[in-house]
């Protein structure tokens, strides 16, 4: 799908999407949780589907109906062979491979061909010599053998979605398990979001000074919680209004539990030609590009990370904001921006990438643009070409 953005300004109220990393999240400790939960929110994109079928693979049900999903806990340690198609989302696939491995039955997990690309070989070298095989077949993977108690040693620089898989299945088991970092945790407030969730649902752990220790023997209990708008959708809005619209987002709170609702404090660096640290907020990244492309100059580092998300995002970014007269230089683990923005000289591509079509959309409205593959925006946020024509922009 192409979409037409025409320059131009754009002003009212917007109401953020839930947060989809808190959603993926809680839709998991709901599913591990004896009785029912409600949480409370609009369940929308391709990701949070996913994870819907994930709870039916454990066991569990998920029923959305207006505004809300009520969650029928599950009983992940009996259930017996299970598939689970995770499409795109990387965030499902990767916190439900420990919980799929709690009964000891077998798995087969289906994914697209570019979640297939994105590497797993962290999980495997995890759970080597630990009775569990993961076996990758294209687009398919197999799982064999019990998740068991015990210290579990892993890179803190590649996800922090490998840990967060962790601390969710682990509080289940008879004996405590340590996590065990063996480089710096970089997404550290995704992990800790985690463990808020974690904590909402009765289970609780701790950190030490080389990761966490968990204590096994424990039970999530069913509770009903309501999800805050997404901070890395309400940094689209926020940079608009850099731009000098003026929107207003609602949902995000003042305490959002969000690591990515430090946007503005990001986008002030940018503004004051600050070097920008992108190891907590990787997801930020082509909307932070966006921002220094408008203010002709921008310098990241933590960047290497993006070369593992739905897109090459660096990459990406790079070949699109050099039709808009911008120079993305890419080197080990940084990045610099500099040029004079001017109007794309060809349709943009988006990557298929949900993240980059949104960071090239809010640039368009300055300039006027054509975005090809527009449809990728349905894996977050289906309702985004929508909220922009509402909001006045001239979207077709």
């Amino acid at each position: 799908m192409k979409v037409s953005i025409k320059a131009g300004k754009g002003q009212g109220k917007v109401i953020l999407p839930p947060s989809k990393s808190l959603f993926h999240r809680a839709l998991f400790c709901a599913a591990l949780s004896e009785g029912e939960s409600h949480l409370y929110g609009r369940l929308s994109g391709d990701d949070l589907e996913a994870t819907c079928r994930a709870i039916a693979a454990l066991g569990g049900k998920a029923l959305v109906k207006d505004g809300r999903v009520t969650v029928k806990g599950a009983t992940p340690l009996l259930r017996s062979f299970a598939t689970l198609d995770c499409a795109s989302s990387g965030t499902t696939l990767r916190l439900s491979i420990p919980l799929l491995l709690l009964s000891g039955e077998p798995v087969k997990i289906s994914m697209r061909e570019q979640l297939a690309e994105r590497p797993l070989d962290l999980y495997k070298n995890l759970f080597s010599g630990k009775g569990v095989l993961l076996k990758q077949e294209g687009n398919e993977l197999f799982l064999s053998g019990k998740l068991a108690p015990g210290e579990y040693a892993l890179l803190g620089n590649v996800s922090s979605q490998f840990v967060s898989g962790l601390l969710l299945a682990l509080p289940l088991l008879d004996g405590d398990s340590r996590i065990v970092l063996t480089s710096p945790l970089e997404s550290a407030p995704y992990v800790e979001m985690t463990r808020q969730v974690q904590k909402v649902f009765s289970v609780e752990t701790e950190q030490t000074p080389d990761g966490f220790l968990i204590r096994g023997g424990q039970s999530y209990r069913a509770t009903d919680f309501r999800i805050e708008g997404d901070a890395t959708i309400a940094a689209v809005y926020e940079t608009l209004n850099s731009f000098g619209n003026r929107i207003e987002p609602v949902g995000l709170p003042q305490n959002s539990m969000q690591g990515d609702a430090r946007f503005p404090a990001l986008a002030k660096q940018v503004m004051n030609g600050e070097t920008v640290d992108l190891a907590d907020t990787p997801d930020l990244a082509p909307q932070l590009f966006a921002l220094a492309a408008y203010y002709g100059a921008g310098h990241f580092t933590s960047t290497r990370r993006l070369a593992y998300k739905e897109s090459d995002r660096a990459l990406s970014m790079k070949e699109e904001l050099a039709a808009f007269g911008i120079d993305l230089q890419i080197l080990d683990n940084e990045v610099y921006i500099k040029g004079n923005l001017h109007a794309p000289d060809r349709t943009l591509s988006c990557h298929n990438d949900h993240r980059i079509a949104m960071a090239l959309a809010t640039l368009c409205t300055l300039t006027g643009g054509i975005l090809d593959g527009a449809e990728c925006v349905g894996k977050s946020y289906p309702e985004f070409w929508k909220d922009l024509r509402s909001l006045g922009f001239e979207v077709k």
